[in-house]
């Protein structure tokens, strides 16, 4: 599989996508922008950024959904940003995630699930798969209400190695995050020692002199410090350590 390369040189240190640039499909029930190569939207130079395989802004039409389908071998990671999401799976779970709350599978060797919106109005949510540190990992299934994990600090964890905040604990170093914006603008301190992935969901935020407006995205490779974050953005980001890109590259 080709991937977007995270080590770079200091001169290609972020690197942007507009929305506009990527995959769409539309099935009627079912309008999905692909940051990356899925399905029919193949692209070999956006396959993947180190263990971040997909991110896919899917938006559900009134009583539409997935029937049930498997996964193997994946992390699958679902932020409901509007709406609703009634999930049912192989291991027994039936549940609803609202707006707001956060949902990690881990498939494991085999798991089966649908999603459905089940309400009055489109659900729009995010779906992230990230590939585990080993292909044998148990079957797992656990959900966070974003609002739990929420602090004074502009950085929201929704996934980390170790449960970092309360957030959901996934099998490989990945640390993802929602920006939690304030009244002001405001400048986040990101550690250099890591390579970045940043999803724009709504609104405007910069990185030195670039702009990312909504839907759009960028890799902020080593040394990049800090973003300036403007007024009601809410986006998520997501940091990989050096030492597992090497490995995973």
């Amino acid at each position: 599989m080709s991937r977007m390369n995270p080590a770079t040189t200091e001169e290609s240190v972020i690197n942007i996508r507009k929305s506009e640039s990527r995959g769409v499909i539309d099935f009627g029930w079912l309008k999905s922008g692909h940051t990356f190569s899925f399905c029919s939207s193949c692209d070999p130079r956006f396959s993947a950024f180190s263990a971040l395989r997909i991110i896919n802004d899917d938006r559900i039409e009134v009583r539409s959904g997935f029937d049930t389908h498997g996964h193997q071998h994946m992390q699958i990671i679902s932020y409901v940003k509007t709406g609703a999401l009634a999930h049912k799976d192989s291991m027994g779970n039936v549940e609803t995630i609202p707006t707001g709350d956060v949902q990690w599978i881990s498939a494991g060797t085999g798991v089966l699930h649908s999603e459905f919106n089940l309400t009055d109005v489109e659900t729009n949510f995010f779906q992230i798969w990230v590939l585990p540190r080993t292909d044998y990992i148990e079957l797992s299934c656990e959900e966070r209400p974003v609002s739990a994990m929420a602090t004074n600090n502009y950085l929201i964890p929704l996934a980390s190695p170790d449960g970092l905040d309360d957030s959901l604990s996934i099998n490989q170093d990945v640390l993802l995050y929602k920006i939690n914006p304030g009244q002001l603008p405001t400048r986040i301190k990101l550690d250099p020692h890591r390579c970045k992935f940043v999803q724009v969901v709504e609104r405007m935020c910069s990185s030195t002199d670039k702009y990312f407006r909504q839907k759009t995205w960028c890799t902020l490779k080593m040394n990049v410090r800090s973003l300036s974050v403007a007024w009601e953005v809410s986006f998520s980001i997501s940091i990989y350590r050096d030492t597992v890109l090497r490995d995973l590259l």
